[in-house]
């Protein structure tokens, strides 16, 4: 990997979902996913905000999945509870 594109590790679901891996993803513009059958990741554009909409385009109730990378920039109460993280020693 060349050092011009180190900044990739920040948030690496979102460059893979965007980049190589970008036939296993489902999302939009703001935050994608991998299909549930693939992998249980998701990746956010960096500082950018996550409307409510753009959110459940993506990740549906009961969904169980883990944001790798940058975090998105947003209101949604079940986002928030979403990324309420537990070490995982528990």
């Amino acid at each position: 990997m060349p050092a011009a594109t180190y900044y990739k590790l920040n948030n690496p679901a979102w460059y893979a979902l965007t980049e190589t891996h970008q036939h296993f993803a489902v999302g939009n513009d703001a935050i994608k996913r991998y299909q549930q059958n693939i992998a249980p990741f998701a990746g956010c554009v960096a500082n950018q905000t996550v409307s409510p909409e753009q959110f459940n385009q993506c990740i549906k109730n009961n969904d169980s999945f883990f944001i790798i990378g940058d975090l998105p920039v947003s209101k949604i109460r079940k986002l928030k509870k979403a990324i309420s993280l537990k070490p995982l020693s528990q």
